[in-house]
Protein backbone atom coordinates (compact mmCIF):
# COMPACT_ATOMS: atom_id res chain seq x y z
CA UNK A 1 0.00 0.00 0.00
CA UNK A 2 1.42 3.43 -0.48
CA UNK A 3 1.09 5.24 1.86
CA UNK A 4 1.20 9.77 0.88
CA UNK A 5 2.84 12.09 3.29
CA UNK A 6 -0.26 14.36 4.79
CA UNK A 7 1.78 16.78 6.87
CA UNK A 8 4.82 18.93 5.98
CA UNK A 9 6.25 17.83 9.56
CA UNK A 10 6.41 13.84 7.98
CA UNK A 11 8.85 15.34 5.85
CA UNK A 12 12.76 16.13 5.71
CA UNK A 13 14.30 19.79 5.55
CA UNK A 14 14.72 19.24 1.90
CA UNK A 15 11.40 18.12 1.21
CA UNK A 16 9.48 20.39 3.12
CA UNK A 17 12.13 23.46 1.60
CA UNK A 18 10.62 22.24 -1.61
CA UNK A 19 7.08 22.38 -0.82
CA UNK A 20 7.38 25.55 0.56
CA UNK A 21 9.04 27.03 -2.69
CA UNK A 22 5.82 25.66 -4.71
CA UNK A 23 3.64 27.12 -1.70
CA UNK A 24 5.13 30.73 -2.49
CA UNK A 25 5.12 30.94 -6.46
CA UNK A 26 1.00 29.80 -6.11
CA UNK A 27 0.58 32.09 -3.24
CA UNK A 28 3.22 34.98 -3.63
CA UNK A 29 4.30 35.26 -7.16
CA UNK A 30 1.09 34.46 -8.95
CA UNK A 31 -1.05 35.59 -6.35
CA UNK A 32 -3.34 32.82 -5.56
CA UNK A 33 -5.21 32.48 -2.05
CA UNK A 34 -6.08 28.33 -2.39
CA UNK A 35 -7.94 28.61 1.15
CA UNK A 36 -11.28 26.88 1.04
CA UNK A 37 -10.44 26.11 -3.19
CA UNK A 38 -11.01 22.70 -4.76
CA UNK A 39 -8.54 21.59 -7.23
CA UNK A 40 -8.46 19.00 -9.60
CA UNK A 41 -5.22 17.62 -9.86
CA UNK A 42 -4.56 16.14 -13.37
CA UNK A 43 -2.58 12.90 -12.60
CA UNK A 44 -1.41 10.46 -15.33
CA UNK A 45 1.26 8.10 -12.84
CA UNK A 46 4.33 9.64 -14.49
CA UNK A 47 6.83 10.94 -12.42
CA UNK A 48 5.99 14.72 -12.51
CA UNK A 49 2.31 14.24 -11.68
CA UNK A 50 2.78 11.95 -8.76
CA UNK A 51 5.13 14.76 -7.48
CA UNK A 52 2.15 17.06 -8.05
CA UNK A 53 -0.28 14.84 -6.31
CA UNK A 54 2.32 14.09 -3.24
CA UNK A 55 3.39 18.10 -2.51
CA UNK A 56 -0.54 18.78 -2.83
CA UNK A 57 -1.31 16.55 -0.65
CA UNK A 58 1.18 17.52 1.91
CA UNK A 59 0.18 21.13 1.23
CA UNK A 60 -3.71 20.68 1.45
CA UNK A 61 -4.11 20.83 5.28
CA UNK A 62 -1.84 23.85 5.82
CA UNK A 63 -3.00 25.93 3.16
CA UNK A 64 -7.16 25.34 3.38
CA UNK A 65 -7.93 23.51 -0.24
CA UNK A 66 -9.06 19.96 -1.40
CA UNK A 67 -8.31 18.25 -3.89
CA UNK A 68 -10.38 15.44 -6.64
CA UNK A 69 -7.95 13.55 -8.82
CA UNK A 70 -8.63 13.13 -12.96
CA UNK A 71 -6.71 10.70 -15.02
CA UNK A 72 -7.39 10.07 -18.92
CA UNK A 73 -6.84 6.77 -20.14
CA UNK A 74 -6.21 7.78 -24.59
CA UNK A 75 -6.27 3.85 -25.25
CA UNK A 76 -2.93 4.24 -27.30
CA UNK A 77 -1.02 2.01 -25.40
CA UNK A 78 -1.54 -1.39 -23.59
CA UNK A 79 0.15 -0.42 -20.31
CA UNK A 80 -2.19 2.54 -20.17
CA UNK A 81 -5.12 0.41 -18.28
CA UNK A 82 -1.83 -0.39 -15.96
CA UNK A 83 -1.58 3.04 -15.10
CA UNK A 84 -4.64 3.67 -14.82
CA UNK A 85 -5.73 1.28 -12.20
CA UNK A 86 -2.58 2.19 -10.58
CA UNK A 87 -3.55 6.42 -10.07
CA UNK A 88 -7.11 5.07 -8.65
CA UNK A 89 -5.57 2.49 -6.52
CA UNK A 90 -3.49 5.16 -4.95
CA UNK A 91 -6.42 7.63 -5.10
CA UNK A 92 -8.66 4.77 -2.78
CA UNK A 93 -5.94 3.91 -0.25
CA UNK A 94 -5.00 7.77 0.80
CA UNK A 95 -8.85 8.62 0.09
CA UNK A 96 -8.88 10.72 -2.22
CA UNK A 97 -11.34 11.41 -4.62
CA UNK A 98 -10.69 9.70 -8.34
CA UNK A 99 -12.39 10.67 -11.42
CA UNK A 100 -11.49 8.07 -14.40
CA UNK A 101 -12.72 8.04 -18.27
CA UNK A 102 -11.32 6.06 -21.36
CA UNK A 103 -11.40 7.89 -24.77
CA UNK A 104 -10.27 6.40 -28.20
CA UNK A 105 -7.72 9.34 -29.24
CA UNK A 106 -6.43 7.44 -32.58
CA UNK A 107 -9.93 7.41 -33.68
CA UNK A 108 -10.69 11.12 -32.95
CA UNK A 109 -7.08 11.64 -34.30
CA UNK A 110 -8.07 10.25 -38.29
CA UNK A 111 -11.59 11.49 -38.24
CA UNK A 112 -10.74 15.04 -37.10
CA UNK A 113 -7.22 14.51 -39.78
CA UNK A 114 -4.51 16.22 -37.04
CA UNK A 115 -1.49 14.62 -35.21
CA UNK A 116 -2.26 12.60 -32.02
CA UNK A 117 -0.36 14.76 -30.02
CA UNK A 118 -3.09 17.43 -30.80
CA UNK A 119 -6.26 14.97 -30.48
CA UNK A 120 -4.49 13.97 -27.52
CA UNK A 121 -4.26 17.40 -26.02
CA UNK A 122 -7.86 18.55 -27.16
CA UNK A 123 -9.39 15.81 -25.65
CA UNK A 124 -7.61 15.66 -22.21
CA UNK A 125 -8.06 19.53 -21.35
CA UNK A 126 -12.16 18.59 -22.87
CA UNK A 127 -12.50 15.98 -19.97
CA UNK A 128 -10.55 17.84 -17.61
CA UNK A 129 -12.90 21.24 -18.04
CA UNK A 130 -16.04 18.48 -18.15
CA UNK A 131 -14.96 16.79 -14.74
CA UNK A 132 -13.96 20.19 -13.63
CA UNK A 133 -17.43 21.60 -13.57
CA UNK A 134 -19.26 18.18 -12.53
CA UNK A 135 -16.77 18.60 -9.30
CA UNK A 136 -17.16 22.27 -9.18
CA UNK A 137 -13.57 22.67 -9.07
CA UNK A 138 -12.01 26.14 -9.24
CA UNK A 139 -8.68 25.21 -11.09
CA UNK A 140 -7.30 22.43 -13.40
CA UNK A 141 -3.86 21.72 -11.78
CA UNK A 142 -0.94 20.42 -13.89
CA UNK A 143 2.41 18.88 -13.36
CA UNK A 144 4.13 21.32 -16.12
CA UNK A 145 7.31 21.67 -14.69
CA UNK A 146 10.88 23.59 -15.86
CA UNK A 147 12.05 21.57 -18.26
CA UNK A 148 8.40 21.17 -19.83
CA UNK A 149 8.63 25.48 -19.91
CA UNK A 150 12.61 24.94 -22.05
CA UNK A 151 10.86 22.68 -23.96
CA UNK A 152 7.67 25.23 -24.72
CA UNK A 153 10.11 27.72 -25.32
CA UNK A 154 11.61 26.07 -27.80
CA UNK A 155 9.28 24.85 -29.63
CA UNK A 156 6.92 28.34 -29.78
CA UNK A 157 10.76 29.79 -30.84
CA UNK A 158 10.68 27.77 -33.94
CA UNK A 159 7.29 28.11 -34.74
CA UNK A 160 8.35 31.99 -34.85
CA UNK A 161 6.05 33.31 -31.76
CA UNK A 162 6.78 36.87 -31.26
CA UNK A 163 7.58 38.38 -27.49
CA UNK A 164 6.42 38.32 -24.83
CA UNK A 165 4.27 35.05 -25.52
CA UNK A 166 7.61 33.44 -26.69
CA UNK A 167 8.73 33.34 -22.85
CA UNK A 168 6.40 29.82 -22.70
CA UNK A 169 3.17 28.70 -21.71
CA UNK A 170 1.26 30.64 -18.69
CA UNK A 171 1.45 29.09 -14.69
CA UNK A 172 -1.91 29.91 -14.26
CA UNK A 173 -4.56 30.68 -16.60
CA UNK A 174 -7.79 32.07 -15.52
CA UNK A 175 -9.81 31.97 -18.40
CA UNK A 176 -9.36 28.51 -18.31
CA UNK A 177 -9.11 28.04 -14.96
CA UNK A 178 -5.46 26.31 -15.16
CA UNK A 179 -2.89 26.26 -12.71
CA UNK A 180 0.20 25.22 -13.30
CA UNK A 181 2.51 25.60 -9.77
CA UNK A 182 5.36 23.35 -10.55
CA UNK A 183 6.70 25.76 -13.33
CA UNK A 184 9.72 26.90 -12.00
CA UNK A 185 10.85 23.28 -10.65
CA UNK A 186 13.18 21.48 -12.72
CA UNK A 187 12.29 17.49 -13.67
CA UNK A 188 15.47 16.98 -11.73
CA UNK A 189 13.90 17.96 -8.10
CA UNK A 190 10.77 16.44 -8.64
CA UNK A 191 12.51 13.02 -8.98
CA UNK A 192 14.56 13.47 -6.12
CA UNK A 193 11.25 14.19 -3.98
CA UNK A 194 9.80 10.87 -5.46
CA UNK A 195 12.97 8.98 -4.85
CA UNK A 196 13.24 10.14 -1.80
CA UNK A 197 9.96 8.82 -0.91
CA UNK A 198 9.61 5.58 -2.10
CA UNK A 199 6.81 6.82 -3.86
CA UNK A 200 6.38 4.65 -6.93
CA UNK A 201 5.78 6.03 -10.97
CA UNK A 202 5.02 5.04 -14.16
CA UNK A 203 7.47 5.58 -17.65
CA UNK A 204 5.31 6.54 -20.23
CA UNK A 205 7.19 4.68 -23.63
CA UNK A 206 5.47 7.14 -26.01
CA UNK A 207 7.66 10.04 -24.38
CA UNK A 208 10.46 8.26 -26.11
CA UNK A 209 8.93 8.07 -29.50
CA UNK A 210 10.88 10.86 -31.60
CA UNK A 211 8.22 11.08 -34.44
CA UNK A 212 6.36 13.29 -31.76
CA UNK A 213 8.20 16.68 -32.44
CA UNK A 214 8.34 17.89 -28.77
CA UNK A 215 10.29 14.51 -27.87
CA UNK A 216 12.45 15.71 -30.70
CA UNK A 217 12.92 18.61 -28.84
CA UNK A 218 13.11 16.90 -25.39
CA UNK A 219 15.63 14.33 -26.11
CA UNK A 220 17.88 15.99 -29.05
CA UNK A 221 17.41 19.70 -28.79
CA UNK A 222 17.39 20.90 -25.28
CA UNK A 223 20.44 18.38 -24.51
CA UNK A 224 22.27 20.61 -26.80
CA UNK A 225 21.24 23.52 -24.90
CA UNK A 226 22.02 22.05 -21.61
CA UNK A 227 25.41 21.20 -22.65
CA UNK A 228 26.54 24.90 -23.89
CA UNK A 229 24.56 25.96 -21.22
CA UNK A 230 24.38 24.45 -17.58
CA UNK A 231 21.92 26.69 -16.18
CA UNK A 232 19.69 27.01 -19.31
CA UNK A 233 16.35 26.27 -17.56
CA UNK A 234 17.46 28.94 -14.63
CA UNK A 235 18.00 31.10 -17.85
CA UNK A 236 14.62 30.18 -19.20
CA UNK A 237 12.82 30.37 -16.01
CA UNK A 238 13.97 33.92 -15.93
CA UNK A 239 13.26 34.94 -19.29
CA UNK A 240 9.62 33.47 -18.24
CA UNK A 241 9.69 35.87 -15.62
CA UNK A 242 10.37 39.14 -17.75
CA UNK A 243 7.83 38.02 -20.47
CA UNK A 244 4.79 37.53 -17.28
CA UNK A 245 6.20 40.87 -16.32
CA UNK A 246 5.84 42.88 -19.62
CA UNK A 247 2.77 40.49 -20.44
CA UNK A 248 1.06 42.07 -17.16
CA UNK A 249 1.97 45.34 -18.56
CA UNK A 250 0.53 45.12 -21.74
CA UNK A 251 -2.81 43.43 -20.60
CA UNK A 252 -2.70 46.79 -18.45
CA UNK A 253 -2.70 49.03 -21.67
CA UNK A 254 -4.32 46.77 -24.25
CA UNK A 255 -7.35 47.07 -21.85
CA UNK A 256 -7.38 50.48 -21.92
CA UNK A 257 -7.30 50.84 -25.26
CA UNK A 258 -10.05 48.24 -25.78
CA UNK A 259 -12.47 50.78 -25.03
CA UNK A 260 -11.95 52.84 -27.62
CA UNK A 261 -12.90 49.98 -29.95
CA UNK A 262 -16.41 49.68 -31.67
CA UNK A 263 -17.37 45.95 -31.60
CA UNK A 264 -20.72 45.56 -34.31
CA UNK A 265 -21.34 41.49 -34.03
CA UNK A 266 -18.27 40.29 -35.55
CA UNK A 267 -16.60 43.16 -36.30
CA UNK A 268 -14.05 45.83 -34.61
CA UNK A 269 -13.85 49.01 -35.83
CA UNK A 270 -10.82 51.22 -34.42
CA UNK A 271 -10.38 54.89 -35.37
CA UNK A 272 -7.08 55.18 -37.65
CA UNK A 273 -6.21 58.01 -36.01
CA UNK A 274 -6.15 55.98 -32.66
CA UNK A 275 -3.11 53.87 -33.92
CA UNK A 276 -1.30 56.55 -35.43
CA UNK A 277 -1.37 58.58 -32.12
CA UNK A 278 0.66 55.42 -30.82
CA UNK A 279 4.32 53.77 -30.59
CA UNK A 280 4.67 51.21 -32.90
CA UNK A 281 5.43 48.15 -30.37
CA UNK A 282 1.98 49.52 -28.94
CA UNK A 283 0.26 49.33 -32.04
CA UNK A 284 1.49 45.82 -33.02
CA UNK A 285 0.17 44.46 -29.68
CA UNK A 286 -2.57 46.06 -30.44
CA UNK A 287 -3.43 44.40 -33.95
CA UNK A 288 -2.52 41.17 -32.65
CA UNK A 289 -5.08 41.41 -29.48
CA UNK A 290 -7.81 42.38 -31.70
CA UNK A 291 -7.05 39.61 -34.49
CA UNK A 292 -6.34 37.00 -31.68
CA UNK A 293 -10.18 37.70 -30.04
CA UNK A 294 -11.71 36.61 -33.44
CA UNK A 295 -10.07 32.94 -33.18
CA UNK A 296 -6.31 31.89 -32.09
CA UNK A 297 -4.74 31.29 -35.29
CA UNK A 298 -1.49 32.57 -35.35
CA UNK A 299 -0.71 36.04 -36.79
CA UNK A 300 2.48 36.37 -38.51
CA UNK A 301 4.93 38.91 -38.32
CA UNK A 302 5.02 40.04 -41.99
CA UNK A 303 1.36 40.22 -41.77
CA UNK A 304 1.01 42.46 -38.93
CA UNK A 305 4.48 44.82 -40.53
CA UNK A 306 2.50 45.31 -43.61
CA UNK A 307 -1.03 46.07 -41.65
CA UNK A 308 0.74 48.78 -39.67
CA UNK A 309 2.56 50.23 -43.09
CA UNK A 310 -0.91 50.49 -44.96
CA UNK A 311 -2.31 52.28 -41.77
CA UNK A 312 0.42 54.28 -40.91
CA UNK A 313 1.33 55.13 -44.80
CA UNK A 314 -1.89 55.53 -45.96
CA UNK A 315 -2.30 55.48 -50.01
CA UNK A 316 -6.06 54.52 -50.45
CA UNK A 317 -8.06 51.53 -49.28
CA UNK A 318 -6.45 47.73 -48.65
CA UNK A 319 -7.72 45.02 -47.41
CA UNK A 320 -5.17 42.09 -45.49
CA UNK A 321 -5.85 38.71 -45.05
CA UNK A 322 -4.55 36.90 -42.13
CA UNK A 323 -4.77 33.17 -40.88
CA UNK A 324 -7.84 31.60 -39.88
CA UNK A 325 -10.41 33.51 -42.64
CA UNK A 326 -9.67 36.67 -40.83
CA UNK A 327 -9.48 40.37 -42.65
CA UNK A 328 -8.39 43.73 -42.13
CA UNK A 329 -10.18 46.40 -44.22
CA UNK A 330 -8.09 50.19 -43.80
CA UNK A 331 -9.56 53.47 -44.88
CA UNK A 332 -8.91 56.67 -44.40
CA UNK A 333 -10.81 57.26 -40.92
CA UNK A 334 -10.78 53.68 -39.70
CA UNK A 335 -9.58 50.16 -39.52
CA UNK A 336 -12.25 47.32 -39.75
CA UNK A 337 -11.18 44.15 -38.54
CA UNK A 338 -13.54 40.84 -38.62
CA UNK A 339 -13.67 37.08 -39.78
Amino acid sequence: MMKLPLQLKELSSKQVQLCLRIRNFVTQDLGVDLKEKKLLLAVSGGADSMALLVIFNVLKKSMGFSINVCHLNHGIRPEATEEYNFVKSVCEKNFIPFFGGITKVLVYAKVRKMGIEEAARIIRYRYLEGIRKKTNSDFIVTAHHLNDLAEDLLMRLIRGVGWPALGGMKAIDRERKILRPLLIISKKNLLALLESLKVKWYEDSSNYDLAYKRNRIRHNLLPIFLKENSNFLETVKHLWMLSQIDTNYFESVLADLRTLEVQIKDCIFVPRKEFLSREQSLRLRWYKDILSRLGNKLSLFSNLINLDNCVVHYRGPRTIQFPGDKKVEITGDKVKFYK
